[in-house]
């Protein structure tokens, strides 16, 4: 015969919220905290951030490796060649 008990009141009153946390608004409003200088009509403007970060920005153009520097056989075949 199964348990059942009734549950308390702590639990009876304990909600769940059962929205997902809003990640990027909740860094957006640090950073407006942090940077506010760096928003411009509620968005962030990059050249300002740069500005108040100082030497501590990487400019390069791209910091990581695709990875589609792989050349596939088949890259090889012509493509008027059937099989």
């Amino acid at each position: 015969m199964p348990n059942k008990r009734k549950p308390s009141e702590k639990q009876k009153k304990q909600k769940v919220n059962r929205q997902s946390a809003d990640i990027p608004a909740d860094r957006l409003a640090r950073l407006r905290e942090l940077v506010p200088e760096a928003f411009t009509e509620g968005k962030v403007d990059f050249d300002r951030l740069r500005e108040a970060l100082g030497e501590e920005v990487e400019d390069r153009p791209e910091r990581y490796d695709t990875g589609n520097d792989f050349i596939y056989p088949d890259d090889f075949r012509d493509p008027l060649d059937t099989y």
